[in-house]
């Protein structure tokens, strides 16, 4: 309950730098014009060992789930903000996979979570760095845990719902 009523103050607090976000907002300067910004946070080598593996999805995982994503907003511009540790993700793969704008921003990990916070929607596996990227602007977020569902609207929540059953 207390996290809830400073949170503002918490947010002025562990506000982002200029020298933060100045890359990111010059980085989306370059990109074309779009109605939606999609925040993909994939997760690599880390999230493939932990858990047993339990929040670790294929590539095929996450166009479909960006597909379904896209289907859901008929007329709107969708561009996707990919954001990963994952050295060896193939970015030009991506590309092919999806009907829209897909982008990849290799920046340190306070520049990924300034980026995801700067979208208009955040999916990817379960994670504590994509929910706290959602606190920030109070982004919709779908933590992927069954890697069958199809994504709906429903899918998304925010940081308040998702906070407290941490």
């Amino acid at each position: 309950e207390l996290f809830f009523k400073y949170e503002n103050e918490i947010r002025e607090m562990f506000a982002f730098k200029e020298k933060v976000k100045a890359p990111v907002d010059a980085f989306f300067q370059t990109c074309e014009p779009h109605d939606i910004r999609l925040g993909v946070h994939i997760r690599g080598g880390d999230s493939a060992k932990f858990a047993g593996g339990k929040y670790f999805y294929s590539d095929e995982v996450y166009t479909r789930l960006i597909n379904e994503f896209i289907a859901l907003h008929p007329g709107k511009k969708v561009s996707v903000f990919i954001c990963t540790n994952d050295k060896m993700l193939n970015i030009e793969w991506y590309k092919q996979q999806i009907g829209v704008p897909v982008h990849l921003f290799r920046g340190n990990e306070a520049e990924d979570l300034y980026m995801l916070s700067q979208c208009d929607y955040i999916m990817g596996a379960k994670s504590t760095f994509s929910l706290v990227a959602s606190f920030y602007r109070h982004v919709p977020i779908y933590h992927i845990t069954d890697k069958n569902k199809a994504l709906t609207e429903e899918c998304f929540r925010h940081f308040e719902d998702l906070f407290v059953n941490i």
